[in-house]
């Protein structure tokens, strides 16, 4: 075989390499670390470059002390009702659950299950 048909080959081999090892991180779930529940109040929320929602808790407002959350991109709902909540004044109780994993859309962290 040629250079450039041995270089092709090999170049093409490569980009399938790393679909099929993007496609596999995409979506792994090591574990679930615990869970809980948190009072406080919503100060602030920001979407990460992989679009996710980071949102900052603080357990007094006057306090420098601020915790991060997180809300998946795929949860819509939650986030709709983290950003009517996120006001700084009214106290909120946030359920979360901790979670170690790679992918695109999935919280690495504590990821927020529900806001009362």
């Amino acid at each position: 075989m040629s250079d450039f048909k041995e270089s092709m080959i090999a170049i093409v081999l490569s980009i399938l390499l790393f679909g099929a090892i993007s496609a596999a991180a995409s979506a792994i779930h090591f574990d679930s670390v615990g869970s809980g529940q948190h009072d406080g109040y919503i100060t602030a929320i920001d979407q990460g470059i992989w679009g996710n929602y980071t949102v900052y808790f603080k357990t007094n407002p006057t306090s420098s002390q601020e915790d991060k959350y997180c809300i998946s991109k795929n949860d819509q709902s939650l986030f709709k009702l983290a950003k009517q909540m996120n006001d700084g004044q009214l106290r909120k109780t946030i359920q979360y659950h901790g979670v170690k994993a790679i992918g695109i859309g999935i919280c690495n962290g504590q990821q927020i299950d529900n806001i009362n």
